[in-house]
Formats: structure tokens, C-alpha cells, sequence
């Protein structure tokens, strides 16, 4: 005698990784305040990879371009970031459901110029007029770059 198995497609198969979920998105935030802000370029992209349950392999890649002028200061920064690390989902959801609070880890790294373009000296021992010099040479530093290491936390919500 044999036996005939059926296989359910709801049955759970445990695995080590669990590759079926992909995110993209954009962060609406940052271009909204850039563009309010005047000269101000700034855009995010961001990515997410579901490997386990709860664990999310996590990438964002920005680039920023911006220009202050201030009584005292004129500067132009520019450059562009790469972000990557996971995110660990704390919340159980209800079946059907598909929201998270994450508290997360990334390592960035950024390569980026600064400019100063003109900046006033002021001496602040002078009762009437603390100004003392404004014409001072440009300083322009190119091929800068920065790393870090930054604890994030957040909600996403399906919509």
C-alpha cells in the first residue's frame, strides 16, 4: 500500500533566509524642504531586502547640493552618500499585515566638496564696529569623504 501526500501551499517551510519581500521607496521629506529652502538640492532613495522574519537587509544612497549665504558666511556644499545595514522588525503583525518599528544599524560612507566662497572676520572686543577684514582668499576643499556608523530607528507602513 502507498500513500498519496498532498502538499498544502500554505504549509511553512523553514528556511535560513527567506528572500520574498524587495522595497524601494524615495524619502518625500527631504526634496519638499530643499526646494523651500531656496538653492537647495536634496534627494534620497532608499531599498530594503527581507532575509528572515524579522530581518532586513537595508540600503540609502542620497545625494545633497547646497548653498548657504549668511552675513557672515557664503559656502556651497555638494556631494553624495551610501548608507547600508539592517533593520530588525520589533512588531508582530496580524496575519494579512505587513507593518513594521524597526531599530536598525548602518555603516555610511560619503564623498562630497566644500567651498567657501566669502566670510567676514569679526573682532568682538570693538564697541561700535566689530568688523574687520573680508577679503580673504576662496577655500575650496574637493574629494572629501566621511564614514560613520549610526543606530536608526523607525515605523513603516503599508499602504
Amino acid at each position: 500500500q502507498t500513500e498519496n501526500k498532498l502538499y498544502d501551499s500554505l504549509t511553512i517551510n523553514d528556511k535560513i533566509l527567506n528572500i520574498n519581500k524587495i522595497r524601494f521607496g524615495i524619502d518625500i521629506y527631504k526634496p519638499i524642504k530643499s526646494s523651500s529652502e531656496g538653492d537647495n538640492l536634496n534627494y534620497e532613495i532608499v531599498g530594503d531586502l527581507q532575509i528572515t522574519e524579522n530581518l532586513y537587509l537595508a540600503a540609502e544612497y542620497g545625494l545633497i547640493d547646497r548653498l548657504l549665504e549668511d552675513e557672515n558666511i557664503n559656502f556651497i556644499s555638494n556631494g553624495n552618500f551610501l548608507r547600508f545595514g539592517f533593520d530588525y522588525n520589533m512588531l508582530n503583525n496580524l496575519t494579512g499585515m505587513d507593518n513594521g518599528i524597526f531599530l536598525g544599524l548602518r555603516y555610511g560612507s560619503s564623498n562630497f566638496s566644500n567651498k567657501i566662497v566669502s566670510y567676514n572676520v569679526r573682532n568682538s572686543e570693538a564697541y561700535f564696529s566689530n568688523f574687520v577684514e573680508n577679503n580673504y582668499e576662496t577655500i575650496d576643499h574637493n574629494n572629501l569623504t566621511g564614514s560613520w556608523l549610526e543606530i536608526v530607528a523607525g515605523v513603516k507602513v503599508k499602504t
